[in-house]
């Protein structure tokens, strides 16, 4: 049920590492903070709002939750088109009771919730990327491209069990 949440969500680490841009993640002086894996972390609660609004076919409401809301529709678009609304909506519905959210850093204005795929043919774990908003909030960005802090990208790269993995991120300054 949470392949299509993986396809639109997870997809970020796919961009996030296929991009071009800045210098590739390598050990850096500014560590990732890792908060305990609570629901009542932000970005979660953003994670979590934009699923239960696909899962109540809100799908509109759920697109504005995005740094992307026209990407989003397009993408929403095509699994409405495969699966019905009400198919769509029902695979929605089991993402939550399916979701097993293996770490959540911050670094920057971005935090990264890692969340468990076994069974995935492309990797063991989903990166999703959101970016703090003014207001304290996160929106989930579908398209980081290099944007995202090297310390997350790196941490993806652990986490998914490639320590000398790298993609092209933004420096991040010591404070």
């Amino acid at each position: 049920m949470k392949t299509i949440y993986l396809a639109i969500v997870g997809m970020v680490c796919v961009t996030a590492i296929g991009c071009s841009g800045s210098e590739a993640a390598q050990p850096e002086s500014a560590p990732t903070q890792t908060s305990d894996i609570h629901a009542d972390h932000k970005a979660e609660q953003a994670a979590r709002e934009l699923i239960r609004l696909m899962a109540a076919g809100e799908f509109e409401a759920a697109a504005k939750l995005t740094a992307q809301p026209d990407y989003m529709k397009r993408q929403i678009d095509r699994e409405v088109a495969t699966y019905g609304l009400e198919g769509t909506k029902e695979r929605w519905g089991g993402v939550l009771e399916d979701r097993k959210v293996r770490s959540i850093s911050e670094s920057g204005a971005y935090a990264m919730i890692l969340v468990e795929r076994p069974g995935s043919d492309f990797s063991p774990v989903s990166s999703e990327i959101y970016r703090l908003n003014a207001d304290g909030s996160y929106t989930v960005d579908l398209l980081p491209g290099p944007n995202i802090p090297c310390p997350l990208v790196r941490e993806y790269y652990i986490q998914k069990g490639e320590p000398d993995g790298e993609a092209p991120c933004a420096a991040v300054q010591p404070d």
